[in-house]
């Protein structure tokens, strides 16, 4: 059995039990974890036979050269060969190159039309109302800019015209005495000292 790496790069292993000659070729970033996992649905004591660094290319061309072999799934049977001697050979002599390169381009199943029909209308549902809620979310600000302009207006012409003082007027608005202060600073209206009074019509 060839030493472990401590890093966490994959690795492709060789797991079978000791003397048999059947034997699961796989990959892992963690080999103790996957002996674990493997070890938990067997009858028989497993160990790692071999392992190397690689990753999907060389687990699909050792499935590929030992095809003939092959039992079920990534179980295979090496019938006159010891499995981790003829592995490794494959690694080393690059063996397994050539059956990956003859091997056919993995597909990936394509979602039935009914599936994405659905998805689509689903989608399109979605779509619209975002849509519908943006044009109202648009046209509330509209409407709040409007509003929010024909206060100010009337703050500053109550200002003006000394009908309440800043206090007042921020009593009866949603700002503070500040903040109305500054409104009115912007529009140019005079500081208001003292009280409110009276109006004459003389």
């Amino acid at each position: 059995m060839s030493e472990q790496s401590d890093s966490v790069q994959e690795v492709v292993y060789v797991i079978g039990n000791p003397g048999s000659r059947t034997v699961k070729i796989g990959r892992t970033a963690n080999i103790q974890k996957r002996l674990a996992d493997i070890q938990r649905m067997s009858p028989v004591p497993l160990e790692v036979m071999w392992s190397g660094p690689g990753g999907i290319d060389l687990e699909y061309g050792l499935h590929g050269h030992f095809a003939a072999a092959r039992t079920h799934g990534e179980w295979f049977h090496f019938k006159d060969t010891d499995p981790a001697q003829t592995v490794a050979a494959a690694v080393e002599n690059g063996d397994w190159e050539a059956a990956l390169a003859a091997r056919p381009p993995r597909t990936y199943p394509r979602r039935p039309e009914w599936e994405r029909n659905e998805l689509e209308r689903r989608e399109q549902v979605a779509l619209e109302e975002l849509d519908a809620l943006t044009a109202a979310f648009k046209e509330a600000e509209a409407i709040q800019d409007a509003a929010r302009q024909e206060l100010h207006a009337a703050i500053i012409r109550h200002l003006r015209d000394r009908n309440a003082t800043p206090g007042k007027v921020s009593e009866h608005t949603p700002y503070d005495r500040n903040h109305v202060g500054r409104i009115a600073k912007a529009a140019g209206v005079p500081p208001l000292r003292g009280r409110v009074s009276a109006r004459s019509d003389t």
